[in-house]
């Protein structure tokens, strides 16, 4: 028998592979005319990205499932600036990821 804990780890993790699946899947698609033109100017412009402020938020509910009657959510936060080619960047990123009603927090410093 498996403990609850890795259980819940291992149904977060499936979880949040098939909801990231899904947003490429609808993504590729199609979507908001102003999203499509919004990431095109961004990362199709030819200027490399010196620096920036992470917010990305996701969640995944599982309305229907029993093994997820609370939904999964991620939270990666923080500052990053590149310190040049071929090197590794500066960044202070969090995370929070809450899966099942349990919360990781998690950080790193470069």
């Amino acid at each position: 028998m498996r403990a609850p804990a890795f259980n819940t780890i291992r149904h977060a993790t499936v979880a949040l592979l098939l909801a990231v699946a899904a947003v490429l899947g609808i993504s590729a698609c199609g979507g908001s005319p102003g999203a499509a033109t919004l990431l095109s100017d961004t990362f199709q412009s030819g200027k490399p990205i010196e620096s920036g402020q992470i917010d990305l938020r996701f969640t995944l509910s599982g309305e229907g499932s029993p093994a997820f009657s609370k939904p999964l959510k991620l939270h990666l936060s923080g500052p990053f600036e590149s310190t040049g080619s071929k090197k590794l960047p500066r960044f202070a990123l969090k995370l929070d990821l809450t899966a099942a009603g349990n919360t990781l927090q998690a950080g790193m410093v470069s």
